[in-house]
């Protein structure tokens, strides 16, 4: 199924009031990112907040999803086995009986190398641009803002 943008609206209302019940902070999310070529960026805000964007057109909603639910993961800076608790919590409010992580094939996503099993979308590091978390995820903050 396509990433149409009311798809992308309601994963994104329930990303992140699971989110907010989980105690973490909620990103803002949107489409499409502000940086050319990039599938996905995450921007921190001064205050603490973060704004996740992901790229709908051409590609399917498991790919776009896993990138909303890897930009929460992110935002809030989790790792280990705690990430992996909050992203299957997340996977299960955006998709309580239609599907899992495991359901994620390489044919959802477009042009992202996604390995079913492994409960989300796996990335090689995007460019030697400046990013956060890992290299995976490319940062917008603006030199000297």
């Amino acid at each position: 199924m396509p990433a149409d943008s009311l798809a992308f609206a309601r994963s994104a209302r329930a990303l992140a009031s699971e989110a907010r019940r989980r105690g973490l902070t909620a990103p803002a999310f949107r489409s499409p990112p502000g940086l050319a070529g990039a599938d996905r960026t995450l921007r921190r805000q001064p205050g603490g907040g973060a704004v996740v964007a992901v790229r709908r057109r051409g590609r399917r909603l498991h790919a776009v999803v896993a990138d909303l639910v890897d930009g929460v993961v992110a935002a809030n800076g989790l790792s280990g086995p705690a990430a992996e608790r909050v992203r299957a919590s997340l996977w299960q409010a955006v998709c309580p009986d239609d599907v899992s992580p495991d359901d994620v094939s390489p044919d959802d996503a477009c042009p992202d190398d996604v390995h079913p099993g492994s409960g989300r979308a796996r990335r090689e590091p995007l460019a030697r641009r400046t990013t956060v978390d890992g290299g995976t995820w490319p940062n917008r903050q603006r030199r000297g803002a």
